[in-house]
Parts: C-alpha cells; structure tokens; sequence
C-alpha cells in the first residue's frame, strides 16, 4: 500500500457550472478556477510526490499544470481515470434524454447504460483494476491522482470499505478538492468557497 495518497479533481469548468451532461467532453475551466488550480498548487508544493497519475482528459490535465507542483518525480496519464462516458448524450443538457432513461437512471443509477456509453459499473471496474494495481507498484509511496468525481469517489470508497452507489453518491467530490488518505484515515479539504480541512468518513 502507498504511504499516502492525494486525490484531486479538476477545476471547474464552464460545462460544470451550466450543469451539461460532460462526461468525457472537453469544456475549459472557468477563470475562477484557474486561481483556485493555482491554490492547489502552493498547498501542495512541499509535498515529495514519487508519481502522480492524471485522467487522460483536457480539464484535469490543464488543472495540473496550472497547479505547477515542482517537487514531483513523475507524473503519468492512465486512460482508466477518465470520467464516465455518457455516449450519445455528451454535451447535452440534463432535460434533453428521454424520460425514459431518467426512470431507469433513478431504479439502477449503478448498472443503468449511458446510450453508446459506460454505466458506473462498468467505470468502476476500470478504475478499480487501477487502484489494485497501484496499491502493489506505489507501495510505501507518496501517490497525487487528478481526475474527476467518479473515479475519485470510487477510490476513495474502496479505500474506506464502502459500496460506490452513483449520481447522488456520498463520496461527491467538489471541484478543486483534495482527499487524503494515509493511516486508513481520510481528510477532506476545499480550496475555493468552502476553503479548509475537513476530517472525512
């Protein structure tokens, strides 16, 4: 097992903030993010990083550079971090699916297909396959992932024992936070409105 291990999720960004369907869909940080990325960055600039994974898409890749973290002896992409895939509905509005995929959405949020999509079961598969693996390759390591709501919160329940459940999952990570996990504990710390620390589940 790592040492510790920090999970980030990406500024956030202009597709966020109008609440479309983003999935995988590219949508630029809003300018108050991009202070906030930079906030990130001063409170984590003491910390020696061995290697920080990043999700494949633009919006967590430009909030880590804007973090400029220089203490970091690698960072990788790893194409398992991306966000959920919602298919044919990307880009969309939430009043534009159907009715129909709504209902099936709130019966089974966990298994419940985006059309031409993923499902959180099927993302959660993907990231759990990398978190086993780093577990073993990050051993007594200090770990940064940036990525987005539904891999930090899969992690971030499979490290404290609990069941990912979907959409409106406990584990709802805020743009521009950070978990911490060390000594089977989690922490919890905003940087933006909401600034501080908070001693998480």
């Amino acid at each position: 097992m790592f040492k510790s291990l920090y999970l980030l999720r990406h500024g956030r960004t202009v597709a966020n903030h109008t609440k479309r369907l983003v999935g995988q869909t590219h949508s630029p940080l809003l300018p108050r993010s991009l202070e906030y990325s930079k906030k990130i960055g001063e409170f984590l600039s003491d910390i020696p990083f061995d290697v920080f994974f990043l999700s494949p898409i633009q919006r967590a890749i430009e909030t880590y550079h804007l973090m400029g973290l220089k203490k970091v002896d690698k960072f990788l992409v790893d194409p398992r971090l991306a966000e959920i895939n919602c298919g044919e509905y990307e880009g969309l509005m939430p009043h534009d699916p159907p009715p129909e995929f709504w209902q099936k959405m709130k019966a089974d949020p966990y298994s419940t297909v985006w059309p031409g999509g993923e499902s959180f079961q099927m993302i959660e598969k993907r990231v759990l396959d990398f978190l086993e693996e780093i577990k073993t390759s990050c051993t007594g390591k200090t770990v940064g992932i940036l990525s987005h709501w539904g891999p930090s919160g899969m992690i971030a329940a499979s490290l404290m024992g609990w069941r990912f459940k979907g959409v409106h999952d406990p584990w709802f990570q805020p743009n521009n936070s950070i978990y911490k996990y060390e000594n089977g504990q989690m922490s919890f710390k905003v940087i933006g409105e909401m600034d501080g620390w908070y001693d998480g589940h």
